[in-house]
């Protein structure tokens, strides 16, 4: 089915403000301040106009078409369903980042709402594979602090918080998983972001998108080492996307997967091998479809020409750490790989800048048999 023109008065992405430095791919557009093209001469740049071929549309085309039309049935190729995946560093470095991410949120979630699709997933998942309290709150709340002997084994969280023990809800089996979808906010209390069908993703059907990815993406202070390209694969393997797993029915084998992820610090070993590796791995994922992926990121500029983020050895910097092996992952998706600074104080305009790759994706994507 081929890509059906827009419907006018509902979206899924859109975005305005002031445009923010971003690459495309090994052989994309690098943008400026003043939307000028980078030179074909830097590494990450060249002319190609990703838009030049599709004539006088904008926007994502994603096989929704207005009430009164009909589909002519032109082709089997485009897309009819979209796949968003965001994974976020919940590292306690992430602070400010989280708090641009927050501020940006009108502009954030408006871009991913700009344009109509018939079927999408969306979801959040985060960097490391522990829960807040990871193992001591479970410990808690087999009453190990509690019954004839409180003082036992008391003190797993901290002396002081022994209370917590009886005032938090247990931990669900899927939270401490690396990959496994986010299904409550950040507070101690871990309140419900109430997706429908107690997924830990959600789709188009979900009342009130917009506020329920704020509430998933409002991440706490996780722990170290961020593990950012393994929780991507992590959280599309079988074990979890499969049949009773965590993230059970997000991942579709006929839809455009748009992996997105926002850190501020490089993978450097923490994650198993390299940006080949992660490529070839996230490949497979979707049966070596490469019509079938999208990649983005908001990562460290810090050693790079005009860099967003100030250099670690400015006093009281809030930047981020420069992310080589990121970013040659995500150059190594060419013209279906976006990256912008993490340290942007609106991610609105860079989400814009990706529509237009989504946009080429969906008009290319052939799916598998």
């Amino acid at each position: 089915m081929a890509c059906a023109p827009e419907r006018p008065g509902s979206t899924l992405f859109t975005g305005s403000g002031d445009e923010a430095e971003s690459h495309e791919g090994e052989h994309g557009t690098s943008a400026d301040g003043d939307g000028d093209s980078g030179s074909s001469d830097d590494p990450g740049s060249s002319d190609d106009d990703p838009d030049s071929s599709e004539g006088e549309s904008t926007g994502i085309k994603l096989d929704t078409l207005p009430p009164d039309s009909v589909d002519d049935g032109i082709g089997e190729d485009g897309c009819s369903k979209v796949d968003f995946l965001f994974v976020i560093d919940n590292s306690i470095s992430m602070g400010d980042e989280q708090q641009n991410l927050e501020t940006s949120f009108p502009e954030f979630i408006a871009t991913i709402q700009t344009e109509v699709v018939d079927d999408y997933h969306v979801m959040v998942v985060d960097t490391d594979n522990q829960d807040k309290y990871d193992e001591d709150l479970a410990e808690c709340h087999e009453g190990k602090c509690e019954g004839e002997d409180p003082d036992e084994e008391c003190g797993v969280i901290s002396p002081q918080d022994d209370w917590l023990c009886g005032a938090l809800p247990a931990i669900d089996p899927c939270d401490p998983i690396l990959g496994a979808g986010v299904d409550h906010d950040g507070t101690e209390q871990r309140n419900s972001c109430n997706i429908a069908g107690g997924k830990r993703w959600f789709d188009d059907g979900q009342p009130n998108g917009a506020a329920t990815f704020g509430c998933v993406a409002n991440l706490y202070a996780g722990n170290n080492p961020e593990q950012t390209m393994l929780a991507v694969t992590e959280a599309l393997k079988p074990a979890l996307v499969g049949p009773g797993g965590c993230n059970e029915g997000f991942l579709r084998d006929d839809a455009v997967l748009v992996v997105t992820f926002i850190s501020d610090e490089e993978d450097d070993t923490e994650s198993p091998g390299n940006p080949q590796v992660w490529h070839d791995t996230l490949l497979a994922l979707k049966d070596g479809n490469e019509t079938a992926i999208v990649v983005l990121g908001l990562l460290g500029d810090t050693s790079l020409p005009n860099a967003v983020c100030p250099p670690d050895s400015v006093p009281g910097s809030t930047g981020g750490e420069y992310s080589p092996r990121l970013i040659e992952y995500v150059e190594s998706w060419g013209e279906r790989g976006l990256w912008g600074s993490v340290c942007s104080p609106n991610y609105g305009p860079f989400f814009e800048q990706a529509v237009a790759l989504i946009e080429t994706a969906c008009e290319e994507f052939v799916p598998v048999g």
